[in-house]
Protein backbone atom coordinates (compact mmCIF):
# COMPACT_ATOMS: atom_id res chain seq x y z
CA UNK A 1 0.00 0.00 0.00
CA UNK A 2 2.50 2.64 1.15
CA UNK A 3 5.12 1.50 -1.38
CA UNK A 4 3.03 3.10 -4.11
CA UNK A 5 3.79 6.56 -2.75
CA UNK A 6 7.06 8.27 -3.73
CA UNK A 7 9.68 8.10 -0.97
CA UNK A 8 10.27 11.86 -1.12
CA UNK A 9 6.74 12.40 0.21
CA UNK A 10 7.58 10.41 3.33
CA UNK A 11 10.80 12.39 3.75
CA UNK A 12 8.90 15.66 3.46
CA UNK A 13 6.23 14.47 5.90
CA UNK A 14 8.90 13.43 8.42
CA UNK A 15 10.57 16.84 8.13
CA UNK A 16 7.21 18.59 8.59
CA UNK A 17 6.59 16.50 11.71
CA UNK A 18 9.96 17.41 13.24
CA UNK A 19 9.40 21.08 12.41
CA UNK A 20 6.00 20.98 14.12
CA UNK A 21 7.57 19.50 17.26
CA UNK A 22 10.29 22.13 17.12
CA UNK A 23 7.69 24.88 16.74
CA UNK A 24 5.87 23.60 19.83
CA UNK A 25 9.08 23.61 21.85
CA UNK A 26 10.00 27.11 20.67
CA UNK A 27 6.50 28.50 21.35
CA UNK A 28 6.43 27.08 24.89
CA UNK A 29 9.94 28.31 25.70
CA UNK A 30 9.17 31.82 24.40
CA UNK A 31 5.85 32.00 26.27
CA UNK A 32 7.36 30.80 29.56
CA UNK A 33 10.82 32.32 29.10
CA UNK A 34 10.86 33.57 32.70
CA UNK A 35 10.18 30.10 34.13
CA UNK A 36 13.17 27.78 34.68
CA UNK A 37 13.15 24.59 32.63
CA UNK A 38 13.04 22.46 35.78
CA UNK A 39 9.88 24.26 36.93
CA UNK A 40 8.27 23.82 33.52
CA UNK A 41 8.93 20.10 33.59
CA UNK A 42 7.43 19.80 37.07
CA UNK A 43 4.10 21.35 36.12
CA UNK A 44 0.89 19.26 36.37
CA UNK A 45 0.10 17.00 33.41
CA UNK A 46 3.36 17.89 31.67
CA UNK A 47 3.79 14.32 30.42
CA UNK A 48 0.19 14.21 29.24
CA UNK A 49 0.72 17.41 27.29
CA UNK A 50 3.96 16.09 25.81
CA UNK A 51 2.20 12.94 24.60
CA UNK A 52 -0.67 15.03 23.24
CA UNK A 53 1.72 17.24 21.28
CA UNK A 54 3.66 14.28 19.89
CA UNK A 55 0.51 12.42 18.83
CA UNK A 56 -1.45 15.44 17.64
CA UNK A 57 1.43 16.53 15.43
CA UNK A 58 0.85 13.28 13.53
CA UNK A 59 -2.76 14.38 13.08
CA UNK A 60 -1.42 17.55 11.53
CA UNK A 61 0.47 15.50 8.96
CA UNK A 62 -2.83 13.85 8.02
CA UNK A 63 -4.38 17.31 7.70
CA UNK A 64 -1.47 18.37 5.48
CA UNK A 65 -2.16 15.34 3.32
CA UNK A 66 -5.85 16.27 3.16
CA UNK A 67 -4.94 19.74 1.90
CA UNK A 68 -2.68 18.20 -0.79
CA UNK A 69 0.54 19.57 0.70
CA UNK A 70 2.45 16.51 -0.49
CA UNK A 71 1.36 16.86 -4.10
CA UNK A 72 4.18 17.81 -6.43
CA UNK A 73 2.64 20.97 -7.85
CA UNK A 74 1.84 22.35 -4.40
CA UNK A 75 5.13 21.87 -2.57
CA UNK A 76 6.92 23.37 -5.58
CA UNK A 77 4.71 26.49 -5.44
CA UNK A 78 4.67 29.48 -3.07
CA UNK A 79 1.32 31.24 -2.70
CA UNK A 80 -0.98 28.23 -2.84
CA UNK A 81 1.35 26.29 -0.55
CA UNK A 82 1.41 29.10 2.02
CA UNK A 83 -2.39 29.25 2.06
CA UNK A 84 -2.68 25.46 2.39
CA UNK A 85 -0.20 25.36 5.29
CA UNK A 86 -1.99 28.17 7.12
CA UNK A 87 -5.38 26.53 6.64
CA UNK A 88 -4.07 23.15 7.79
CA UNK A 89 -2.59 24.63 10.96
CA UNK A 90 -5.76 26.58 11.74
CA UNK A 91 -7.94 23.50 11.33
CA UNK A 92 -5.61 21.58 13.63
CA UNK A 93 -5.63 24.35 16.23
CA UNK A 94 -9.43 24.33 16.26
CA UNK A 95 -9.34 20.61 17.05
CA UNK A 96 -6.80 21.23 19.78
CA UNK A 97 -9.03 23.91 21.33
CA UNK A 98 -11.87 21.39 21.48
CA UNK A 99 -9.58 18.98 23.33
CA UNK A 100 -8.76 21.65 25.93
CA UNK A 101 -12.48 21.95 26.69
CA UNK A 102 -12.53 18.26 27.59
CA UNK A 103 -9.21 18.09 29.47
CA UNK A 104 -8.38 20.88 31.91
CA UNK A 105 -5.07 22.17 33.29
CA UNK A 106 -3.20 21.88 30.00
CA UNK A 107 -1.03 24.94 30.66
CA UNK A 108 1.00 24.73 27.47
CA UNK A 109 -1.66 23.71 24.99
CA UNK A 110 -4.51 25.94 26.16
CA UNK A 111 -2.42 29.12 26.27
CA UNK A 112 -3.57 31.46 23.50
CA UNK A 113 -0.12 32.99 23.27
CA UNK A 114 1.48 29.55 22.88
CA UNK A 115 -0.98 28.69 20.09
CA UNK A 116 -0.36 32.01 18.35
CA UNK A 117 3.41 31.59 18.61
CA UNK A 118 3.15 27.99 17.42
CA UNK A 119 1.13 29.05 14.39
CA UNK A 120 3.56 31.79 13.40
CA UNK A 121 6.70 29.73 14.00
CA UNK A 122 5.25 26.71 12.18
CA UNK A 123 4.27 28.68 9.08
CA UNK A 124 7.66 30.39 8.92
CA UNK A 125 9.67 27.23 9.60
CA UNK A 126 7.77 24.92 7.26
CA UNK A 127 7.64 27.41 4.39
CA UNK A 128 11.32 28.28 4.77
CA UNK A 129 12.35 24.63 4.85
CA UNK A 130 10.20 23.67 1.87
CA UNK A 131 11.23 26.61 -0.31
CA UNK A 132 14.86 27.13 0.67
CA UNK A 133 15.99 23.59 1.44
CA UNK A 134 13.66 20.85 0.25
CA UNK A 135 12.72 22.28 -3.15
CA UNK A 136 16.32 22.88 -4.34
CA UNK A 137 17.40 19.47 -3.01
CA UNK A 138 14.44 17.82 -4.74
CA UNK A 139 15.32 19.48 -8.05
CA UNK A 140 18.99 18.50 -7.69
CA UNK A 141 18.10 14.90 -6.79
CA UNK A 142 15.82 14.73 -9.83
CA UNK A 143 18.53 16.02 -12.16
CA UNK A 144 21.01 13.52 -10.72
CA UNK A 145 18.45 10.71 -11.15
CA UNK A 146 18.36 10.04 -7.42
CA UNK A 147 14.62 10.69 -7.56
CA UNK A 148 13.45 8.81 -10.60
CA UNK A 149 9.92 7.73 -11.56
CA UNK A 150 9.22 5.96 -14.83
CA UNK A 151 6.02 6.98 -16.59
CA UNK A 152 3.94 5.21 -19.22
CA UNK A 153 1.54 7.30 -21.32
CA UNK A 154 -1.65 5.76 -22.68
CA UNK A 155 -2.60 7.48 -25.92
CA UNK A 156 -1.23 8.71 -29.23
CA UNK A 157 -2.93 12.01 -30.02
CA UNK A 158 -2.03 15.64 -29.33
CA UNK A 159 -2.86 15.40 -25.63
CA UNK A 160 -0.55 12.42 -25.11
CA UNK A 161 2.27 14.12 -27.00
CA UNK A 162 1.76 17.33 -25.01
CA UNK A 163 2.15 15.41 -21.75
CA UNK A 164 5.34 13.76 -23.03
CA UNK A 165 6.72 17.11 -24.20
CA UNK A 166 5.99 18.83 -20.88
CA UNK A 167 7.62 16.06 -18.86
CA UNK A 168 10.66 15.97 -21.16
CA UNK A 169 11.05 19.76 -20.94
CA UNK A 170 12.00 19.79 -17.26
CA UNK A 171 14.32 17.32 -15.57
CA UNK A 172 13.89 18.83 -12.09
CA UNK A 173 10.83 16.77 -11.14
CA UNK A 174 12.13 13.24 -11.53
CA UNK A 175 9.96 11.85 -14.33
CA UNK A 176 11.05 9.75 -17.28
CA UNK A 177 8.62 8.77 -20.04
CA UNK A 178 9.39 5.19 -21.08
CA UNK A 179 6.98 5.14 -24.00
CA UNK A 180 3.38 5.09 -25.16
CA UNK A 181 0.72 2.39 -25.05
CA UNK A 182 -2.10 2.12 -27.58
CA UNK A 183 -4.16 -0.41 -29.49
CA UNK A 184 -4.20 1.90 -32.51
CA UNK A 185 -0.53 1.73 -33.47
CA UNK A 186 1.90 -1.02 -34.28
CA UNK A 187 4.66 -2.03 -31.90
CA UNK A 188 7.81 0.18 -31.92
CA UNK A 189 6.22 2.87 -34.09
CA UNK A 190 7.71 6.30 -33.15
CA UNK A 191 5.12 8.56 -31.52
CA UNK A 192 7.04 11.54 -30.14
CA UNK A 193 10.76 12.23 -30.53
CA UNK A 194 12.48 8.92 -29.75
CA UNK A 195 9.54 7.57 -27.75
CA UNK A 196 7.66 4.65 -29.29
CA UNK A 197 4.52 2.63 -28.84
CA UNK A 198 5.74 -0.23 -26.66
CA UNK A 199 2.56 -2.29 -26.40
CA UNK A 200 -1.21 -2.53 -26.22
CA UNK A 201 -3.71 -1.85 -23.45
CA UNK A 202 -4.01 -5.55 -22.75
CA UNK A 203 -0.28 -5.70 -22.01
CA UNK A 204 -0.29 -2.94 -19.40
CA UNK A 205 0.36 -5.20 -16.43
CA UNK A 206 3.29 -6.92 -18.13
CA UNK A 207 4.76 -3.60 -19.32
CA UNK A 208 4.51 -2.05 -15.86
CA UNK A 209 6.36 -4.94 -14.23
CA UNK A 210 8.88 -5.36 -17.04
CA UNK A 211 9.91 -1.69 -17.25
CA UNK A 212 9.52 -0.77 -13.57
CA UNK A 213 6.77 1.74 -14.32
CA UNK A 214 5.63 3.77 -11.31
CA UNK A 215 2.92 5.85 -12.96
CA UNK A 216 0.48 5.41 -15.84
CA UNK A 217 -0.92 8.61 -17.33
CA UNK A 218 -4.04 8.15 -19.45
CA UNK A 219 -3.82 11.00 -21.95
CA UNK A 220 -6.07 10.02 -24.85
CA UNK A 221 -8.73 12.58 -25.79
CA UNK A 222 -10.58 10.79 -28.58
CA UNK A 223 -12.25 8.11 -26.47
CA UNK A 224 -15.78 6.97 -25.78
CA UNK A 225 -16.88 6.86 -22.17
CA UNK A 226 -16.96 3.05 -22.12
CA UNK A 227 -13.51 2.77 -23.71
CA UNK A 228 -12.07 5.17 -21.14
CA UNK A 229 -13.52 3.11 -18.30
CA UNK A 230 -12.01 -0.05 -19.81
CA UNK A 231 -8.58 1.60 -19.96
CA UNK A 232 -8.88 2.83 -16.38
CA UNK A 233 -9.82 -0.67 -15.21
CA UNK A 234 -6.84 -2.18 -17.03
CA UNK A 235 -4.47 0.43 -15.59
CA UNK A 236 -5.79 0.07 -12.04
CA UNK A 237 -5.15 -3.67 -12.21
CA UNK A 238 -1.41 -2.93 -12.34
CA UNK A 239 0.87 -1.99 -9.39
CA UNK A 240 1.42 1.51 -10.83
CA UNK A 241 -0.32 4.71 -9.81
CA UNK A 242 -2.92 5.76 -12.37
CA UNK A 243 -3.53 9.34 -13.41
CA UNK A 244 -5.85 10.86 -15.98
CA UNK A 245 -5.56 13.90 -18.22
CA UNK A 246 -8.15 14.56 -20.90
CA UNK A 247 -9.51 17.64 -22.63
CA UNK A 248 -12.90 15.97 -23.11
CA UNK A 249 -13.72 15.50 -19.43
CA UNK A 250 -13.85 19.09 -18.24
CA UNK A 251 -16.18 18.18 -15.38
CA UNK A 252 -13.32 16.43 -13.59
CA UNK A 253 -11.37 19.55 -12.52
CA UNK A 254 -14.52 20.92 -10.89
CA UNK A 255 -14.99 17.92 -8.63
CA UNK A 256 -11.57 16.37 -8.08
CA UNK A 257 -8.39 18.02 -6.70
CA UNK A 258 -5.81 18.35 -9.45
CA UNK A 259 -2.11 17.70 -9.35
CA UNK A 260 -0.19 19.44 -12.11
CA UNK A 261 2.91 17.98 -13.71
CA UNK A 262 4.71 20.95 -15.26
CA UNK A 263 1.42 22.70 -15.92
CA UNK A 264 -0.42 19.61 -17.16
CA UNK A 265 -3.54 19.00 -15.03
CA UNK A 266 -3.50 15.41 -13.79
CA UNK A 267 -6.16 13.61 -11.77
CA UNK A 268 -5.06 10.67 -9.63
CA UNK A 269 -7.43 7.74 -9.95
CA UNK A 270 -8.02 5.93 -6.62
CA UNK A 271 -6.67 2.43 -6.23
CA UNK A 272 -8.56 -0.16 -4.19
CA UNK A 273 -6.28 0.36 -1.19
CA UNK A 274 -6.88 4.11 -1.41
CA UNK A 275 -10.63 3.55 -1.02
CA UNK A 276 -10.09 1.25 1.97
CA UNK A 277 -7.73 3.74 3.61
CA UNK A 278 -10.19 6.58 3.03
CA UNK A 279 -13.03 4.54 4.54
CA UNK A 280 -10.92 3.76 7.63
CA UNK A 281 -9.90 7.41 7.95
CA UNK A 282 -13.49 8.66 7.77
CA UNK A 283 -14.59 6.06 10.31
CA UNK A 284 -11.85 7.11 12.72
CA UNK A 285 -12.86 10.77 12.40
CA UNK A 286 -16.53 9.90 13.01
CA UNK A 287 -15.60 8.02 16.19
CA UNK A 288 -13.47 10.90 17.46
CA UNK A 289 -16.27 13.40 16.82
CA UNK A 290 -18.73 11.34 18.87
CA UNK A 291 -16.46 11.22 21.92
Amino acid sequence: MLSQYPKYKFVLAACDYLLLLGAWAAAILVRFYEVPIADLLSRPLVRTQAVLIVVYSLVWIAIFQHFNLYKLNLFMAFGSQLVAIARSLLYGILGLVLITFLVRRLDFVESRLVLALFFGISVAAIMSFRLLIFRPLFALASQKRIIHRKVLIVGLDRTAKMVAAQIAADDTQGFEVVGFVSDDAELDVPIFADLKNIGSIGELDRLVREHGIREIIIAESDLTHDHLLDIIDAAQATPAEVRLVSELYNIIPEKVPLEKYLGVPIVKMPQNYDNALLTWYKRAVDILLTL
